[in-house]
């Protein structure tokens, strides 16, 4: 039983840390992203607004990051 709720909260952890990678890499790719000269118009605002609209899911904007201020809040209270 203790195996098990070991591996329990690890799985937990690694999907918490897994998840903030996951965030920061589209996070990343947001901030580099920039139309290409071969993309219309439409399909640069297409990919802008899907960025946008991953990172408004999980509360992440422009000038707060909630997800990485919570990480780094539980980090430090450990």
């Amino acid at each position: 039983t203790l195996l098990k709720e070991m591996k329990k909260a690890c799985h937990e952890i690694e999907n918490k840390i897994n998840l903030y990678d996951s965030i920061d890499e589209v996070q990343r790719q947001f901030y580099v992203y920039k139309q290409e000269p071969d993309d219309s118009n439409a399909a640069h605002l297409k990919k802008f607004k899907n960025f946008v609209e991953i990172l408004d899911h999980y509360g992440v904007t422009m000038f707060e990051d909630e997800l990485l201020i919570k990480h780094e809040q539980n980090k430090n209270s450990k």
